[in-house]
């Protein structure tokens, strides 16, 4: 089956929600933004580069004509830019939050958090930002939603090493 045909004949209608998207720049995410422009959704993208940003509105904007789109900055391995980012959030009050940004084999480092940039991007960012929404996500029946890939199953969980702080390649952390 075509997935274009699966998507129209299984989804519905966003008009007049608005849908914040994590790493909307890239792979999955620019597909997922133009699917949610299709579906008639407002959108909030979320990416730590403004200049792909602009880029990526202003070719949704040239197929989506009517499409409400902004710009939020967010770099998950700064934690000063997850708070602020989850206070705009929190003032445009989305209906659907979806964590796609995520970081799979990257150069690893310690946040200025004092955590694994890897831990920290895919599990401590985007748990701050829900624990921030929930409230008004909770009172207008939002949702969220959490963009993941089979990386998963490369690593496992530790008690002992809940940060992957002893772990040495990064696909091991995702």
């Amino acid at each position: 089956m075509d997935y274009k045909k699966w998507f129209l004949k299984n989804t519905h209608s966003l008009k007049g929600k608005t849908v914040a998207v994590t790493g909307s720049t890239g792979g999955l995410g620019i597909e997922l933004c133009k699917h949610l422009a299709e579906l008639q959704a407002d959108l909030l993208l979320l990416n730590r580069s403004e200049a792909k940003t602009q880029e990526q509105i202003a070719e949704l904007k040239r197929d989506f004509t009517d499409l409400k789109v902004s710009f939020i900055p967010l770099d998950l391995s700064d934690m000063s830019s997850v708070k602020s980012a989850a206070e705009a959030l929190n003032e445009s009050c989305p209906d659907i939050l979806i964590h796609n940004a995520g970081a799979y084999s990257i150069p690893r480092y310690i946040t200025s958090a004092g955590v694994d940039n890897v831990f920290q991007i895919n599990f401590l960012a985007p748990y701050y930002i829900t624990r921030t929404l929930l409230p008004a996500l909770s009172k207008k029946g939002g949702k969220v939603v959490a963009v993941g890939s089979i990386a998963h199953t490369y690593s496992k969980t530790n008690a002992d090493n809940i940060d992957f702080a002893s772990v040495k390649a990064a696909s091991k952390v995702y």
